[in-house]
């Protein structure tokens, strides 16, 4: 898709993949909690549900998760894909 110039439906891509993995995670992550909290979680940020996800997968407190020596690297990359992908032009406004 990049290469045929499709930058915004590869984020898009990207983003959804993202998504569908951390949520396929959190399906363990919900299994302890309260029923009325199911839509809570689902309502958070991509970058609260990976830490969520991580936290899980590494049985440590969120606190702990700059021990991970690539926490911080990825959670910028994460935030600088983001801004990048929220400043491309949308189609209909490249036309005008």
């Amino acid at each position: 898709m990049e290469k045929r110039g499709d930058v915004k439906l590869s984020f898009f891509t990207y983003f959804t993949e993202l998504e569908a993995f951390i949520t396929l995670e959190l399906e363990y992550y919900k299994k302890g909690l309260h029923p009325e909290l199911y839509h809570a979680l689902e309502h958070l940020s991509i970058d609260e549900k990976i830490r969520i996800a991580t936290k899980e997968a590494c049985m440590i407190e969120i606190e702990d998760l700059k021990k991970i020596s690539v926490w911080g690297n990825l959670m910028e990359e994460l935030k600088k894909t983001k801004t990048y992908a929220t400043k491309l032009p949308t189609p209909a406004l490249e036309q005008k």
